[in-house]
């Protein structure tokens, strides 16, 4: 954010310089307290690679948990059609 340039701007619209210089103080203070920085774009990608290594392992996890349901109904059904006869 360029401060001066603000400041300046104000000024041209008629605010006294002591009141621009104490908006623009407040004003860029209030944005860069909400403006993410790249240490905080790091840990955001950090975070995310180990939910993508999580989901990974879920997926792995389900696949083969559903594998075995379907092996084992195939199974069974092979057992009861097996007995029926």
């Amino acid at each position: 954010m360029n401060t001066l340039l603000y400041t300046k701007r104000l000024e041209q619209m008629g605010v006294s310089r002591e009141n621009a210089e104490a908006f623009v103080t407040v004003s860029s203070e209030m944005i860069m307290n909400e403006v993410a920085t790249k240490a905080d774009l790091q840990i955001i990608r950090a975070d995310l690679n180990l939910f993508r290594a999580d989901l990974n392992l879920l997926e792995t996890r389900l696949t083969i948990r559903l594998g075995a349901m379907v092996s084992a109904s195939s199974i069974l059904t092979i057992a009861i059609l097996t007995y029926l006869k």
